[in-house]
């Protein structure tokens, strides 16, 4: 799909190329030019890479020069000043992990911690009632755990997952692959539902990772504006 949109968007000027590059769970565009000179190059190659951003949604764009998803998070953490910490019950920590790898990560992350969303709960001083009467994934739970992930440390963001990754189902209501995100914020809540499908668990894992970090960066660009 994505590169039928910037096919839509040719022909580019003479000697500019524009490339599609999977990189499970990301895409990398590639805009290479050539041009008298590298002044005039990298003009041209700019003028192409803005052309392809006009033509794709603002969502699924997050960085120039080869940024990682986790890199314009760690970045754009930053730019607002603030501060995230997390609670996942799928994927084992990625999400803080690929936050505390990227550059620019100092401050930004200030707690992560992972494991099964019952444990997580007791952890965090999640009500065990709250457990039994809605599931351990579900909206309710995830929503509660980012919250108390949020007040507990004390950061601005407060990221939580919950997920079923296998091999066992919560039956036709919890299938395999889904996932429930939220984030917890001074100003509010926002949570998303996602079935990511039945996939081997490591997929399922970065998936998820990166539809949690993509909520985080929408957050970030909604407060810059």
């Amino acid at each position: 799909e994505l590169s039928s949109r910037i096919a839509d968007q040719a022909p580019f000027e003479e000697g500019v190329t524009v490339a599609v590059r999977p990189r499970f769970p990301e895409v990398d565009v590639v805009v290479r030019a050539s041009g008298v000179g590298l002044d005039d190059a990298e003009a041209r190659a700019r003028a192409a890479a803005a052309t392809v951003m006009e033509g794709l949604d603002e969502g699924i764009v997050h960085g120039l020069g080869g940024e990682s998803l986790a890199e314009a998070v760690a970045s754009a953490l930053g730019a607002v000043g603030a501060s995230l910490s997390t609670a996942e019950a799928i994927g084992g920590g990625l999400v803080a992990r690929r936050i505390h790898g990227s550059p620019g990560a100092s401050g930004a992350l200030r707690l992560g911690v992972s494991g099964g969303a019952e444990e997580l709960a007791a952890l965090l001083g999640v009500s065990r009632d709250l457990v039994d009467a809605h599931e351990a994934t579900s909206r309710e739970v995830t929503e509660s755990l980012a919250r108390a992930v949020r007040l507990r440390s004390g950061a601005d963001l407060g990221l939580a997952s919950t997920g079923i990754a296998g091999p066992a189902t919560g039956g036709p209501a919890a299938p395999l692959g889904l996932v429930h995100f939220a984030l917890a914020s001074e100003g509010g809540l926002q949570s998303v539902e996602r079935r990511l499908g039945p996939r081997a668990r490591w997929r399922l894992d970065e998936l998820a990772a990166a539809e949690a970090l993509a909520l985080v960066l929408a957050w970030c660009r909604g407060v810059s504006r």
